[in-house]
């Protein structure tokens, strides 16, 4: 009984070619996808400025200055 088993070798080039296709196709989505994430978190971020008061310190200023009371016992002078 003779069986032969043919075995096909992959097309490289049909490999490459496809390799490549979906790459580019993948960075391309992937770059959309991150430009809608980015409009999305920039409106978001506007919401949320414009929702806070417009005459109030910066978080930054008021963690400042509280360490500055604990620490001296008074505030630090506004710098010009």
């Amino acid at each position: 009984m003779n069986t032969t088993c043919e075995k096909q070798d992959p097309d490289l080039i049909k490999g490459v070619v496809a390799g490549i296709a979906g790459g580019l196709l993948a960075s391309f989505l992937m770059e959309q996808f991150q430009a809608l994430w980015s409009g999305i978190a920039a409106q978001i971020t506007n919401k949320a400025n414009k929702t806070s008061s417009a005459g109030e310190e910066p978080a930054t200023v008021k963690a400042v200055n509280a360490i500055s009371v604990r620490t001296l016992g008074r505030p630090l002078s506004k710098a010009s």
